[in-house]
């Protein structure tokens, strides 16, 4: 059988896991990357996109994009009061084409359809991957 021509190998599987991880692995960092890829947002209203997340872990996981480069942050006046903005860096924005093609690819081949979201069980789809090692 022919191989396919690739970037991906053993050789550089480590780059890749860390690379992804890097950013997918904690669970919101995912979600701000989406919040921000329409335009720069304020605390707030990154906040107030993400039901169930508290300040303390928006401001940890802003911190942890912030580092990593891929979201700049950006103190400005507005009248006597010092605002903060963030908004995607250019690496941010090389990941959204990235995304999207994620998306696509788990819309075609995700295990649960758009129908099954409402009866997702995390915990059954972890004993499920389990079971099938």
């Amino acid at each position: 059988m022919e191989e396919k021509a690739t970037t991906l190998s053993k050789d550089n599987f480590d780059d890749l896991f860390f690379a992804c991880t890097a950013i997918f692995a904690r669970k919101w960092q995912l979600s701000i990357i989406v919040c921000l890829s329409s335009s720069p947002k304020c605390f707030g209203e990154i906040l107030s996109y993400h039901q169930g997340l508290s300040k303390k872990v928006l401001s940890t996981n802003l911190h942890k994009l912030e580092s990593k480069g891929v979201i700049a942050r950006k103190v400005f006046e507005d009248g006597n009061i010092n605002r903060v903005s963030y908004s995607l860096t250019d690496a941010g924005n090389e990941l959204i084409p990235i995304l999207e093609q994620l998306l696509v690819w788990g819309n075609k081949y995700a295990p649960y359809s758009k129908d099954d979201k409402s009866k997702y069980d995390k915990e059954k789809f972890a004993e499920d991957k389990t079971e099938n090692r």
